[in-house]
Formats: C-alpha cells, structure tokens, sequence
C-alpha cells in the first residue's frame, strides 16, 4: 500500500509498466491509467512489469465489467490488444511446432 500511495503522486510520463501494472491492480484512477497501458500493449502484449512476462496485460484483464460497459472506446483497444496477442501466439506456435519437428 505504501508503494501505491508513492506512486499516485508519480506523473504519468514517469510511470512504468510495474506501475501500471500495481495501480490497475488496484482499479486505481482507470480512465488516466488505461489508455496509458493500452498504448504500451499494443505495440507489445507481452510487455510486463516484474512479476511475469504478460502481467501488465493480466492485470488489465482483471478490471471489472462494468467498467468496460461504460468505457467502449478503451474496450475497443484492449480489444485490439487482444488480437494482437492472439495472432502473435498463433506465429509462435507455428513456428515452436516446425522448430521441434525440424530438431527430433
């Protein structure tokens, strides 16, 4: 809880993606730190703070419905982000599929 009170008087130019991904976490101050994460995830969904590869995506995930209800546009970009992870998982797959039939 201290590292949440310190960094909700970090600007938000400032902040991380363990940042983002601590406050998101705590359903804090949304409509700011959303668009910020989303940006992030969108030119990389597997961008991550420092639990877990994809944990900044995770937490985003975990923000309540109704939020998304009354924020379409912001769903619509996480939307985005979703197909951008799924048609980067489906290369890689691919290509770990060739790889282990290739080198047995």
């Amino acid at each position: 809880m201290i590292q949440v009170h310190r960094l909700r008087k970090k600007p938000l130019c400032e902040l991380n993606n363990e940042d983002l991904r601590l406050l998101i976490g705590q359903q804090m101050n949304l409509d700011f730190l959303l668009p910020l994460a989303l940006e992030q995830l969108i030119q990389n969904p597997f961008g991550s703070g420092d639990l877990y590869i994809g944990d900044l995506f995770c937490s985003i995930l975990k923000v309540e419905k109704e939020y998304w209800k009354e924020h379409k546009e912001l769903k619509n970009e996480l939307d985005e982000v979703i197909r951008t992870y799924e048609e980067a998982r489906k290369t890689l797959e691919e290509h770990i599929s060739k790889y282990r039939s290739d080198h047995l």
